[in-house]
């Protein structure tokens, strides 16, 4: 075969270079930082990006100083700071110095300050935040530092600090993406680790008030965070124990680690990190670990190994109707969690042919049209039926979403890993097709299931999943799929919270009301169309919710989340939670005030 030397195409002589390169010196390995509980989950290197989360403040930043010092001290590597969220810059040297010098700041000598500068001065670089403040401004600083300095890590803290606006056409999932595209490329063209500190979303705590720990899923912004990146390690700090636990959530390939988590020691004087100790009292699995995990478990174990779990109540300990098959207009109760967990294998070794039959299907139609000749059994997840399958009778606090090949193509193979890794999923398996999945979630309030099943379908856009909104009926029939060695079962699963309202027309009533040519109907629809954020400081925020709460008192919640949907940092809850904050606020700002706010944004962004 002809040697192909075209830049797009990879030459034979490269190709045999490289695997006689891989067979004489081994599986890399990646760079251990000398904690080996550490280095045994993980080990970072140069080409990679990885992403760094964890709750505000328990650590992450600290977890990144350590890091890189040992980077540089065991290999050499030196480091370029983009990190606002340590400013201001001498803050960060005093952390850095007391941990180099592995003591208390105020302990050091003037002549140890001015030898650990030295040292920082020539291994650590600190961009200008006020210059610097894009992504592209800063690989562009990082080319020439690496040209002229031999930078091997580049550290980005936070993603939210970086100063580039996402252009209208894009989706924060797809602009994300993006981002993390062009810090791959570059990573791999230049040799470098790059490091991002990326936060989680608001997160909750389970029954005895214990902060969860964060998912690869939990990141703020978009899931691509987590499908495109190398490592995701979890820095989560235990305050009264002086312990940080170190999780790795991702780590793209087996001969640099694998997924797990340790407990380390945290120095409150040097800021270091170090191995625990266990005595024979303490030797058992530390409490603040066995908690903080709690809500969090990746099942992986068989479904009759769940049953044995006892932790929490059984979400799935509920019951429906089951009919023998579609046809038939009144069922009998069973319990979910015996239904699906089918211990006796009456259903699988009943069923399993017909189900085959069906998945044997050629096309989308031939499947529809073998499920709908074939006597399958269903049952109604979220409710109990009386007489009929449209007489609900008792209704259970559970949603079972659908999620189909056809509406997923690009992202149906990775729905398990994902659903996995969500603690509100308490069951999902394989749907009686083959192509796609459905997931049995726990929720709140069953007098609020549409408003939670809208919340869901926003939740899961934020994956790059798209559910069927046919799921939204309370009377469903579930068909019958046969458990195997994928189906995953945690009917000790968290409830699911969140609620969405999907905003109606605005009544009569505000576009009633106009001031010069301008309703109010038509700014909402122009703030609407032009992702026009006229809520863009805090200040502009506030004026807007007391201008619609003077006007409108109550009523007016909707119209102001509305006007807010464009913020970069939009949380439904807490619009709603402030805005009636307002009500009846002694500031005197009128709707006048809000159609100020408008024309002011509106001609700036026409500039």
């Amino acid at each position: 075969m002809k040697n192909i030397t075209l830049n797009r195409v990879l030459s034979v002589s490269y190709l045999k270079d490289e695997i006689n390169s891989l067979y004489e010196n081994g599986m890399p390995e990646g760079m251990k930082i000398g904690i080996e509980s550490i280095d045994n989950i993980f080990r970072l290197d140069t080409g990679m990006v990885a992403v760094i989360t964890g709750i505000p403040n328990y650590g992450k930043s600290e977890f990144v100083d350590f890091v890189n010092i040992k980077l540089n001290e065991l290999h050499g590597h030196k480091t370029l700071y983009f990190s606002p969220e340590n400013f201001p810059i001498k803050l960060h040297l005093s952390k850095l110095i007391r941990k180099i010098g592995n003591k208390r700041f105020d302990d050091f000598s003037k002549d140890e300050i001015d030898k650990y500068i030295g040292y920082i001065s020539e291994n650590f670089f600190f961009l200008n935040y006020e210059t610097v403040n894009t992504l592209d401004d800063i690989l562009s600083c990082t080319e020439d530092l690496i040209a002229s300095e031999g930078i091997k890590v580049l550290v980005i803290d936070a993603y939210n600090t970086l100063e580039d606006s996402r252009p209208n056409n894009l989706t924060e999932t797809e602009y994300v993406s993006q981002v993390m595209m062009k810090l791959q490329k570059f990573a791999k063209r230049h040799d470098i680790l790059i490091e991002m500190v990326v936060h989680p979303k608001k997160m909750q705590s389970d029954s005895d008030g214990n902060t969860m720990i964060p998912g690869r899923y939990d990141l703020n912004g978009s899931a691509n965070f987590a499908n495109k990146s190398d490592y995701i390690i979890v820095v989560h700090r235990d305050f009264e124990a002086n312990t940080t636990i170190i999780k790795c959530d991702k780590c793209k390939f087996s001969n640099y680690g694998q997924i797990g988590y340790t407990e380390v020691k945290y120095d409150t004087v040097s800021g270091n990190y170090k191995e625990m100790v266990y005595s024979d009292d303490t030797a058992e699995l530390n409490t603040f670990v066995e908690s903080a995990f709690s809500n969090q478990i990746l099942m992986s174990q068989t479904i009759k190994e769940a049953h044995s779990c006892t932790t929490k109540k059984n979400v799935l300990d509920v019951p429906v109707s089951f009919f023998e098959h579609n046809l038939f207009k009144k069922g009998k109760v069973v319990n979910l969690y015996e239904y699906l967990i089918d211990e006796n294998g009456y259903y699988k070794s009943t069923y399993q042919n017909v189900v085959n039959y069906i998945r044997l299907g050629k096309d989308y139609e031939d499947i529809k049209q073998r499920k709908s000749e074939s006597k399958v059994p269903c049952v109604t997840i979220s409710c109990v039926c009386g007489q009929s399958k449209d007489d609900i009778e008792k209704q259970n606090s559970l949603i079972c979403i659908d999620i189909d090949k056809k509406d997923n193509p690009m992202m149906i193979d990775k729905v398990p890993e994902i659903l996995k890794s969500i603690h509100n999923v308490a069951y999902f398996n394989k749907s009686i097709s083959g192509n796609g999945y459905f997931a049995i979630i726990p929720i709140r309030d069953h007098r609020k299931f549409k408003l939670h099943f809208n919340a869901l379908l926003r939740t899961f856009e934020q994956f790059g999943i798209k559910i069927d909104k046919s799921c939204s009926n309370v009377n469903r029939l579930r068909y019958y799929s046969y458990p195997d060695k994928d189906t995953y079962i945690n009917p000790h699963a968290d409830i699911y919270t969140d609620v969405y309202e999907i905003p109606k027309k605005l009544d009569k009533d505000y576009g009633e009301i106009t001031i010069g040519d301008v309703r109010i109907d038509d700014m909402v629809q122009y703030v609407s169309d032009h992702k026009l954020d006229i809520t863009e400081t805090y200040d502009d925020w506030i004026k807007v919710a007391i201008s619609i709460a003077n006007t409108f008192g109550e009523s007016g919640v909707g119209l102001f989340v509305r006007f807010c949907e464009n913020n970069k940092n939009f949380n439904e809850a807490e619009c709603r939670e402030k805005y009636m904050q307002f009500i009846d606020t002694e500031y005197d700002y009128t709707i006048g005030t809000l159609f100020y706010i408008f024309e002011q944004y509106k001609q700036k962004k026409a500039k």
